[in-house]
């Protein structure tokens, strides 16, 4: 188990594994959560530790070299539902089709309150709840598990997350599948579930609202950053829904900008192309600049095949999608999380303080009294964006 905060993803296989149910999973000032070990029950085994995914993560098929394409379904639905080029959606529906299993990171309104944590899926009507970024961090914790008896009794299990989500996911099984097919995505960093759900209640307040959903990358205008906010106003009940830009949202502008992750994101280990996954899918960013006759408005992924396994998924769906073989470097260049983890602000630790001794209140005031006048020439930008977007 690790008890490093600079490397702990709260993952909570420490927590499955332990013989003693020693482990809890408790939130720091923060909100961010780590493992806490009952000493009165722990027996001092070991297994937390021998079985954390920083111990025994290992480097893909040694001897594959790694491929890189730009890719994009050709599914019109699914294109214009997904964050960027429809990957996942698209070999999920295969895997779904032959009787396997889907597992991702759903966002959903349930028991009166949002809801982010993976999910396992069987039935191809479901795939909507999986499409879509969420940047906001997502819980593993109850649906390895489920995954391990399905592999267990022969099902083909396609499974979708960050990198560390990934390796903790291999940490857990323990061994190889060959029915196991993983995708990681190329991941910025991840603020807790607390920050986000305590700026959606400010929202709510702010709006006198319930918040039933957030899309974070939605293509009414396109391939874009743009997201939106969508729920009812308590007073009349009336529908509503709201866009939003990095410029006009303190969380999303945060996010963007590398601030109020968890400690971990700032010292990844995923961040290159070493990568736990037999695929690596992301926004081509950029490929416009290379590939100018392939580049689709409506989304573009890159896609890197890392091991013989992903290889030969990709194969068994390459005619649901349109690919271009591409360099490292193109993909590189605008994804710097490929190169490198994202770097700490020097202004977090302020704003993670402030946050925790007043509230995301005080949060959301600092971000329009220090980045509102910065901004106002980008929102006028965005506006701009958009009217050409729908040309």
């Amino acid at each position: 188990m690790v008890t490093d905060k600079d490397k702990c993803i709260s993952c909570g296989v420490c927590m499955l594994n332990c013989p003693k149910k020693a482990i809890t999973i408790k939130q720091d000032d923060f909100g961010n959560e780590y493992p806490e070990i009952d000493n009165d029950k722990c027996i001092d085994c070991g297994i937390c530790k021998k079985n954390c995914y920083i111990n025994k993560f290992k480097k893909n098929d040694d001897d594959y070299v790694q491929k890189f394409f730009a890719a994009v379904t050709k599914n019109n639905d699914i294109l214009c539902n997904s964050s960027s080029g429809g990957i996942f959606s698209t070999l999920a529906i295969g895997i779904l089709n032959n009787g396997g299993y889907v597992c991702g990171c759903s966002l959903y309104y349930d028991n009166k309150k949002i809801n982010i944590k993976h999910i396992l899926i069987d039935n191809p009507k479901d795939i909507n709840k999986l499409q879509g970024s969420k940047y906001v961090q997502s819980n593993i914790i109850e649906v390895l598990p489920l995954i391990k008896e399905k592999l267990n009794d022969g099902k083909t299990v396609l499974f979708s997350g960050t990198p560390c989500q990934v390796a903790a996911l291999k940490s857990y099984l323990k061994k190889d599948y060959d029915h196991l097919y993983t995708i990681d995505i190329v991941c910025h960093g991840a603020p807790n579930q607390k920050i986000f759900l305590d700026y959606i209640k400010y929202v709510e307040d702010k709006y006198n609202a319930k918040i039933t959903n957030v899309v974070f990358r939605d293509k009414k205008y396109g391939w874009a950053v743009f997201g939106s906010l969508s729920g009812y106003y308590l007073k009349n009940h009336k529908a509503f829904q709201k866009s939003f830009s990095p410029y006009e949202s303190s969380y999303y502008y945060f996010f963007k900008n590398g601030y109020m992750y968890r400690p971990n994101c700032y010292k990844c280990q995923f961040a290159c192309l070493n990568r736990p996954g037999d695929l690596t899918i992301g926004d081509y960013w950029g490929i416009e600049q290379y590939h100018q006759s392939f580049y689709n408005k409506k989304g573009n992924s890159c896609l890197i095949i890392n091991t013989l396994k992903g290889e030969n998924l990709i194969k068994s769906r390459k005619d649901d999608f349109n690919f271009i073989e591409t360099r490292s470097e193109y993909i590189l260049k605008d994804n710097s999380q490929l190169r490198h983890p994202t770097p700490e602000p020097l202004e977090n630790y302020k704003i993670m303080q402030e946050y925790s001794l007043k509230g995301y209140k005080t949060v959301e005031k600092n971000f329009l009294k220090i980045y509102g006048k910065i901004n106002v020439f980008k929102r006028k930008l965005k506006n701009v964006i958009k009217k050409f977007l729908k040309k």
